[in-house]
């Protein structure tokens, strides 16, 4: 996994519910109370949702000490990834499951972003996930940990980036809900925020055509929303970039949007190499959108 940060340059979500930004609580599973035994194993098992990993520290909590842990792994009961991770013996865990650790048992500040937000709940049909393609993650600014070792070792089959970036103002929640797993909830990125942080994980316009098609699929985004949004956004490229594609495709949405409202700063900028000009968000953008709705 790669962690970065970016900086701007100048020239009804399916299987999710919709979470208050100063009320977000990553609860992790516990064990109502400490046991003995095979009474232990057997209630842990319970407790410990199938998919995800187990870090020491939960398992402190549910009286399971390292010591323990390593008779258990001896048991065939644990498979260890990692420094102080663990997996159930024979599960299959992917990297939701090590997301739903971070977030839940460890309290990292992150959520899945971008591109596979919009693929989670449900905006895929342009997504491209095919094996290989990068799982975005992001990590809220303020907090400072780097991601554990065996997030990264392990979950490195999965492709997963973690971008660490301040993109909005605001305390970690913001825009996020809750998205349902087989056996557990992580938090993602609603539509509105992914499709913002889309535009700005892709730094050099690489993928403004593909923007676009996304931008046509996304008939029912909330105004309410997405104004919230582009006011605490930072980037100015991003959100101008935004306006220019939400007005091409002309949802309903988009005639509600307050545009005086958002700082949309001065001069020019150009995302990638530019080449074709939108005089009115003085964006250059690296392809014609005409073009593209004909190909």
């Amino acid at each position: 996994m790669v962690c970065f940060n970016l900086k701007e340059r100048t020239i009804s979500v399916p299987n999710s519910k919709n979470i208050n930004s100063s009320k977000v609580t990553a609860k992790p599973h516990e064990l109502p109370n400490r046991v003995v035994g095979q009474t232990k194993i057997s209630q842990l098992l319970k407790y410990w949702p199938n998919g995800t990993v187990a870090v020491q520290s939960w398992l402190n909590r549910q009286g399971v000490s390292r010591h323990l842990a390593v008779r258990y792994i001896k048991g065939k009961w644990f498979t260890k990834i990692g420094k102080g991770a663990y997996i159930k013996e024979g599960n299959a865990v992917d990297w939701t499951g090590g997301v739903y650790s971070l977030q839940s048992q460890l309290g990292f500040k992150v959520h899945v972003a971008g591109l596979t937000a919009l693929e989670l709940l449900g905006y895929g049909h342009f997504v491209l996930m095919g094996e290989g393609n990068p799982k975005w993650l992001s990590k809220h600014k303020s907090d400072k940990r780097p991601i554990p070792v065996w997030f990264r070792e392990y979950f490195k089959k999965d492709n997963t980036i973690c971008i660490e970036q301040g993109l909005f103002d605001g305390e970690w929640g913001k825009a996020l809900v809750e998205h349902t797993l087989s056996d557990c909830k992580i938090m993602v990125a609603n539509p509105e925020r992914a499709i913002l942080e889309y535009l700005h994980f892709d730094s050099h316009g690489t993928s403004v055509a593909h923007g676009l098609l996304l931008m046509e699929n996304l008939s029912t985004l909330r105004p309410k929303v997405i104004q919230e949004l582009l006011e605490s956004c930072q980037s100015v490229k991003v959100k101008r970039l935004f306006l220019v594609l939400a007005e091409h495709v002309n949802h309903p949405w988009v005639k509600r949007l307050n545009v005086e409202k958002i700082d949309l700063g001065k001069g020019k900028r150009v995302v990638g190499e530019g080449g074709y000009y939108n005089p009115k968000y003085q964006l250059s953008l690296p392809v014609n959108l005409k073009e593209v709705n004909q190909t």
